[in-house]
């Protein structure tokens, strides 16, 4: 089944688990209550919406996963 959020947002992201730093993107998750998956899309260019967002993207930048807000 074709997720269509996914389709509306336009860009496609890999799995978080693929990457070298899936734990991090799993503590950042546990801490606001996301999904790892959501955190690894932030971290890669997902538009952030709102300030549990912004809270992940300074927790990105906090463990220098990212150095600037997008």
């Amino acid at each position: 089944m074709i997720n269509i959020f996914r389709l509306l947002r336009g860009k496609r992201f890999d799995k978080y688990t693929v990457s070298s730093r899936a734990e991090i993107y799993e503590e950042i998750a546990a801490e606001h209550r996301t999904t790892p998956q959501h955190v690894y899309e932030l971290a890669h260019g997902l538009t952030p919406m709102g300030t549990d967002d912004s809270r992940i993207l300074e927790s990105l930048k906090h463990r220098k996963i990212i150095y600037s807000t997008h």
